[in-house]
């Protein structure tokens, strides 16, 4: 906005060598009325997905300048000649008036349940955009002890926030309801050894949970499983378009794609597998999909269109994004006997992996899976619960 209005008055000095054409002196008066329009156009680029088409972003350029010109012939110019006839407390009322509709019909449209009217198939897509970890707030955080479930603890669970995301579907795999899990995460937390953040200081948070963690599995019966839930590629390739190189480092600052950082991930990522695993079972979550899209937001907008609604990505867009992390998940189970949990068989069928399912979302965002999603994978974490529960159990 402020330079928008630095343009108005440049424009307005019709003797500038720059600001004296015709051209120049129409853009100035009608800046304004362009600047009102432009940005529900952009808002309406950004909603349809076409920000990025650039003859979409000539429409919209084109169409801001004539509903400016519109605006400013039939609304802007007509009002300031017929306040100019009036008296300053006359000018005063008329706004005073303006805003008492504005409030009244704001009122009018919040008190009539307006949102309650939206086609119940938006509501589902809405209701699972929030459905997350009822307890998210209180638990992802380093210094967070928690058990899910009951008070008996049949497992260990250790992560970031897709941990976070998963750990009620483990909780439902538990046989019985006294069962519970002891939770211990953190959000952009790779656990790893010796990891250092790049860009972020040393995160002390992270270094909290990687220093604790150990020393309370030491402590803890080694019958206990323990299941590790990390959304470890993204921290390799991050997927947000600001990143381009790893969010860690172990000696030195790299890309993902350095044989060298590769060498010390792999040294590192085996190490600390293989250390836990010698102190009792460890299970490892494969990487869950990552859609390419925010899924309740794609959906939601594709039924507000009418168009098909449903996200996915293909099997091998998720090989090709997943294949470093695979190939050392299969190391850590043939060198250290980690035993690992393959997401895929309950999110995926023979070609793509479903963010959302006959326009229900199955994620909150685009790699979060919902409190409902999340629910899918409960099978595959039952036969951990196989054997009888361990007594007596950890202490906390």
């Amino acid at each position: 906005m402020p330079t928008l209005g630095v343009a108005a008055v440049l424009l307005a000095r019709r003797e500038s060598l720059w600001t004296a054409s015709r051209l120049a002196q129409w853009l100035g008066t009608r800046s304004y009325s362009i600047y009102l329009w432009h940005w529900p156009l952009v808002a309406g680029l950004v909603y349809f997905d076409r920000q990025h088409l650039g003859y979409w972003v000539a429409a919209g350029i084109v169409l801001s300048l004539l509903l400016g010109d519109l605006s400013y012939r039939l609304v802007e110019g007509p009002s300031r000649r017929w306040l100019a006839t009036r008296s300053r407390w006359a000018c005063l009322g008329w706004l005073l008036l303006a805003l008492l509709v504005v409030a009244l019909s704001a009122q009018a449209v919040r008190r009539s349940g307006f949102p309650d009217r939206l086609p119940e198939s938006l509501a589902q897509v809405e209701a699972q955009r929030h459905n997350k970890n009822p307890r998210q707030d209180e638990c992802l955080k380093a210094d967070a002890r928690c058990v899910f479930g009951g008070e008996r603890v049949r497992a260990l669970v250790v992560g970031d926030s897709h941990a976070d995301a998963i750990v009620n579907a483990i909780v439902a795999a538990l046989p019985e309801a006294e069962d519970g899990l002891y939770f211990r995460a953190e959000s952009a937390c790779l656990f790893v050894k010796g990891v250092r953040w790049a860009g972020k200081g040393e995160r002390e948070d992270c270094q909290q949970l990687l220093r604790e963690v150990p020393q309370e599995l030491a402590d803890a019966d080694p019958r206990l499983p323990l299941i590790i839930i990390n959304r470890t590629s993204n921290y390799i390739f991050p997927q947000s378009a600001e990143k381009s190189r790893p969010s860690f480092y172990f000696s030195v600052e790299r890309s993902g794609d350095d044989p060298a950082f590769q060498a010390e991930f792999r040294q590192h990522y085996l190490d600390t597998l293989c250390t836990l695993a010698r102190q009792r079972p460890v299970y490892l979550l494969r990487p869950v999909p990552e859609m390419p899209v925010h899924v309740p937001k794609a959906v939601g907008r594709a039924l507000m269109r009418g168009l098909p609604a449903d996200v996915s990505i293909s099997r091998e867009d998720y090989r090709q994004r997943h294949a470093f992390v695979w190939a050392l998940q299969d190391e850590a189970a043939s060198q250290c006997g980690v035993q690992l949990l393959d997401p895929l068989p309950y999110l995926c069928d023979e070609q793509v992996c479903h963010g959302s399912v006959a326009g229900v979302p199955r994620y909150v965002d685009m790699d979060h899976l919902s409190e409902s999603g999340n629910r899918l994978l409960t099978p595959l974490f039952a036969p951990i619960f196989a054997q009888p529960a361990v007594e007596p159990a950890t202490e906390r």
